[in-house]
């Protein structure tokens, strides 16, 4: 896979062997910086004593006197164990150093580590001096050569690189590459801030399952970044594991925290002003960019998901960057979160009783927003409904007392106003999963099935979606899904300039291997998301038609473009497939020769040995004739020509069961379910 390697920069060392004894064992020594991949990479000697902060110092003049330290800009510090990757060491039960170069040793013991990133091209002198953490004394004696440099460093803007640390065989064909990345509290234009106090390193570890671009299953979880994980219904994925951790053992629900609060201690107060920072999500867009160019991914096939409150961090995620996740499952995860009073969390963002401003902009009016309207995603989804989010699944489970029955939130009321698209169980399962009907393979979709360049349709009031109750635990069905009865073909998908084509059906739905009750049709809105070519003008007309198996036109109706999402409302859907076709009125069909045309009748003869499609065409046609299996393979593509008057085509039968024909010209789109 690719790797990043970095080009060792100008290296700016002095080492001195002798201090003023003014500064003996107060003063760091051997100070050095190495410029790489548009960071500046600042090392130096400790002192001897401990429970020191390291300040770090800039300036375009040599910092050489206390006085020019005084009109330096303070950048940031870092603590006694700089150089030691701390998390690791804790999980793993030994010590582990970072490495600044992939090719070289780990840093020593005693190493102070700070990383600048660059935000121009211009020459800049450091200087290092030491803080007692006790008292807040700082000791700002300069001696050029051994705190502060002699030679500036001659800096570039680029896109900071992450440093490979380990590369790890786990056997069966799967490779562990484990990441540092070094981000600080300065905001860059190739950066942006990941912290409040200065230069920290943090872990990610990409594994790589396949050679092949594909997808990426991002699996958030903030115990380990550095164990083993395989995608979850995820085929061929690789997988990419972060971290939410912050120095003092906390973390941040995956989103940061109050630009007040002192990652370092653990006695920080209960914050009552400041901006909320998403340093977390600034980090993960960060490392979701890099991986997507750097390593073996198809950037259109990032999939997402988590259990608890790991699931709020992925939900959060697709609200924040949905341009970058096609698909979402979620196990059990809150669709809101708030500070409970007296919690630690009142410390990390604010006081429940407060709704301080956050970082995150609202999408539609550009404002800050507060953060429990950012952690409400209820509130989320209403703001995304004009850009809209990936298809999430998920199930939650009306006796989990630990993230609670989430309808009691109006939750499921929520997904069907936003028009979000996804698909959402719920049974009587706790949070760790006992109780539960639904078996895993009942309601887990194949993630690989969405790409950010494809649209699908999003569901919403489904007739025949079971009742989750008005909030009550004992009010409503005991299980049950919004919209887990319906689905649609993927490959039926035509999205083009003028037209737009899919193929919406009934599908089987199980709880614990028994089949439900079984529907033969049912009405739904369905909102169409990530059109990529269908694009109206504001004020264009959209003539729209849904035409049964058979070919006939079972409901119809024009549409007057708004800007905003295309839904179409009390659609019908059938057992046997209901297409779905739109077309712009008066569109130049010149530049789209694939528009549907008109819609020819088709008889489907059964046979002996198959079906026999029979048709009366007004003009020569071209077409291709597919059959899909239900869980949507291709059985048969094959092209054929047919002339104006009667043509007759035989579908042989492949095997028993339930399959999907479709018949795809220049000039028509037909789909009929096939019983063998």
């Amino acid at each position: 896979m690719p790797t990043f390697r970095p080009t060792r920069g100008r290296t700016i060392c002095v080492c001195l062997l002798f201090a003023f004894s003014i500064s003996k064992g107060q003063t760091v020594t051997q100070l050095q910086a190495t410029f790489q991949s548009g960071q500046v990479f600042l090392t130096w000697k400790n002192i001897s004593s401990s429970n020191k902060r390291y300040k770090i110092y800039r300036s375009t003049e040599k910092i050489n006197s206390t006085t020019k330290l005084d009109y330096s800009t303070y950048l940031g510090y870092v603590l006694d164990n700089s150089s030691k990757n701390v998390r690791k060491s804790q999980l793993k039960g030994s010590d582990y150093y970072f490495k600044t170069d992939p090719n070289g040793s780990p840093l020593a013991s005693g190493t102070g580590l700070y990383v600048v990133t660059c935000n121009d091209n211009k020459k800049w002198y450091y200087a290092v001096t030491s803080e007692d953490v006790t008292t807040g004394v700082e000791t700002r004696t300069i001696t050029t050569g051994t705190n502060s440099l002699t030679t500036p460093v001659q800096e570039r803007k680029t896109a900071p690189q992450p440093v490979m640390q380990a590369t790890i065989d786990l056997g069966d064909g799967k490779t562990s590459y484990e990441y540092v990345i070094w981000g600080n509290n300065q905001s860059a234009s190739t950066m942006p801030a990941f912290n409040n106090v200065g230069s920290y390193g943090y872990n990610f570890t990409f594994i790589q399952h396949s050679q092949t671009p594909g997808g990426l299953y991002v699996y958030f979880r903030d115990d380990d970044p550095f164990s083993d994980a395989s995608p979850d219904n995820c085929e061929n994925c690789n997988i990419l594991l972060m971290d939410d951790w912050l120095p003092n053992g906390k973390s941040t629900y995956w989103f940061g925290y109050n630009e007040n609060y002192d990652t370092y201690s653990l006695t920080n107060p209960v914050q009552s002003t400041g901006t909320i920072r998403g340093y977390t999500q600034a980090r993960i867009k960060y490392i979701l960019n890099w991986v997507t160019k750097n390593c073996p991914v198809d950037p259109s096939m990032v999939y997402a998901s988590g259990f608890s409150h790991n699931g709020f961090g992925a939900l959060l995620t697709a609200n924040l960057i949905p341009e970058m996740i096609a698909a979402e499952w979620l196990n059990v995860a809150p669709p809101l979160i708030k500070a409970q009073n007296g919690s630690d969390y009142e410390k990390l963002w604010c006081d429940n009783v407060a709704n301080l401003p956050t970082d995150v902009l609202n999408p539609q009016t550009g404002a800050a927003m507060n953060v429990w309207d950012v952690f409400d995603m209820r509130t989320m989804y209403d703001l995304n409904t004009l850009r809209g989010i990936p298809f999430i699944g998920a199930i939650n489970g009306k006796q989990d007392n630990q993230v609670g029955w989430i309808q009691q939130m109006h939750w499921y009321d929520s997904l069907e106003y936003s028009r979000e698209g996804g698909v959402w169980y719920w049974d009587q399962r706790q949070h760790n999963g006992s109780g539960k009907q639904f078996l895993d393979d009942e309601i887990k979709f194949e993630l690989t099935r969405f790409t950010t360049v494809r649209s699908y349709p999003a569901f919403s009031n489904c007739s025949i979606n079971q009742d989750p109750g008005n909030g009550s635990k004992t009010s409503g069905d005991p299980y049950g899904a919004i919209n887990g009865y319906l689905d649609w073909m993927d490959a039926s998908i035509s999205d083009l300039k003028c037209s737009y084509s899919i193929n919406c059906f009934i599908r089987d739905m199980y709880v614990n291997g028994v089949l439900q009750p079984q529907y033969d049709s049912c009405t739904t809105d369905v909102t169409f998301r990530r059109l990529q070519k269908f694009k109206p003008n504001i004020g264009s007309t959209i003539t729209w038609t849904v035409q049964k198996s058979n070919g006939n036109i079972a409901a119809s109706g024009t549409y007057i473009y708004d800007g905003g999402p295309i839904t179409l409302t009390g659609i019908p859907i059938y057992n046997s497939g209901s297409t779905i076709n739109l077309n712009i009125n008066f569109c130049n069909r010149e530049d789209n020769p694939e528009a549907i045309g008109y819609s020819p009748e088709f008889d489907f003869l059964r046979r002996e040995n198959g079906y026999l499609i029979h048709t009366n065409l007004s003009k020569d046609a071209g077409a291709t004739i597919r059959l899909f299996d239900m869980s949507g393979r291709t059985i048969m593509d094959q092209p054929v020509q047919w002339h104006s008057g009667e043509n007759e085509f035989l579908v042989s039968q492949p095997i028993q069961g339930e399959f999907l024909l479709q018949i795809v010209s220049n000039q028509f789109v037909a789909n009929r379910k096939l019983f063998f």
